[in-house]
């Protein structure tokens, strides 16, 4: 079989026995697999080479590219020995992490795209979840701090109280008041408990956000029942971050 070339990214193969191909096929193929391979560019969106070049520095170019770059519009290009090598993307999807502007990058068959702008950031409901869990077995005092948990990272308790849920083994005999407390002091929402009821209703008015050592805790109401417990809600956070 006579030299080819691949489909996705032209590497040549399949020369013949003995035939001598390790000048620029062979050592074409390396130095492509070498930009390929964990590419990381120091920056996009560059139309001009930099003046100061390290060997092995990698760039994305920008659409409109002038003297050593000229004509390979948004191709990667890798500063070796021998000058500029370049390129060209052709297949979906080829991933570049960029350190400036920071971030990765993939081809979607016509331009680089922010992989962090690719899709509108998620709902809550589909985010990542942190669950704070309420849970009174016992008959708790009027203005009782029950709990007192210091968040791990910036989340947000969101607006409706999105997917929190609460409920007790039985109903109250008055409207029983949570108050939901960022750092003991201030009230964030409610979590109600009310007669003939033992599923908990949320008020929650505005996107209430805490910051990473913030505290969440749990203040039973001054008008608290003498004899009502067993009661718990899960309070649904979600992560002020996305891709894990």
């Amino acid at each position: 079989m006579s030299r080819h070339e691949s489909a996705r990214w032209k590497i040549s193969y399949g020369w013949l026995r003995g035939e001598d191909w390790w000048g620029d096929p062979v050592s074409n193929n390396f130095v492509l697999m070498d930009i390929l391979l964990h590419p990381w560019a120091v920056s996009m969106n560059e139309n001009t080479p930099p003046a100061a070049l390290a060997i092995g520095a990698q760039y994305i170019i920008g659409p409109n590219p002038v003297g050593g770059w000229a004509g390979h519009p948004l191709e990667l290009a890798v500063y070796s020995e021998n000058g500029w090598v370049f390129c060209k993307p052709l297949v979906k999807g080829v991933r570049v992490g960029c350190e400036s502007p920071a971030g990765w990058y993939y081809w979607d068959g016509d331009e680089w795209v922010g992989e962090d702008k690719n899709a509108a950031a998620p709902p809550a409901a589909e985010g990542q979840f942190y669950d704070v869990i309420m849970w009174v077995g016992f008959a708790a005092e009027p203005l009782e701090e029950i709990g007192g948990i210091p968040l791990p990272e910036d989340m947000t308790w969101p607006k409706d109280a999105l997917d929190s849920v609460g409920r007790s083994k039985t109903a109250p005999d008055i409207d029983v008041v949570i108050s939901v407390m960022r750092n003991f002091t201030e009230q964030v929402g409610t979590i109600t408990f009310t007669p003939g009821s033992t599923i908990a209703t949320f008020v929650v008015t505005a996107d209430r956000v805490f910051a990473k050592g913030q505290t969440i805790s749990f203040q039973t109401p001054v008008n608290m029942p003498e004899f009502f417990a067993s009661y718990g809600a899960t309070v649904r956070l979600v992560l002020n971050r996305t891709g894990g």
